[in-house]
C-alpha cells in the first residue's frame, strides 16, 4: 500500500515518518525505495487484521491529530 504523504503535509520525508512511528506504532518505508516519490509505504506480513490497524492508525495521524498541514 503506498500513500501519497505530501497531500497531507509540508513536514520533510524523515520528519514526518518518525513522528508517524513515534506517534502511532507505525513503521513504513522510504518512498524512493519503490521508485515512487513523495509517497511512503507500508507493507504487511502478519495479515489483514494488522494492516486495516495501521491504515486505521494512519488515517487518524493524518486527520489532524498528528500531522502538521500544508
Amino acid at each position: 500500500m503506498f500513500l501519497k504523504y505530501s497531500n497531507f503535509t509540508k513536514e520533510d520525508f524523515l520528519t514526518f515518518v518518525m513522528r508517524l512511528l513515534e506517534e502511532t506504532g507505525v513503521a513504513v518505508v522510504q518512498e524512493k525505495a519503490f521508485g515512487i516519490e513523495g509517497c511512503i509505504g507500508i507493507a504487511c506480513t502478519q495479515g489483514l487484521e494488522i494492516l486495516r490497524e495501521g491504515e486505521k492508525r494512519v488515517r487518524v495521524f493524518i486527520d489532524g491529530k498528528g500531522v502538521k498541514k500544508k
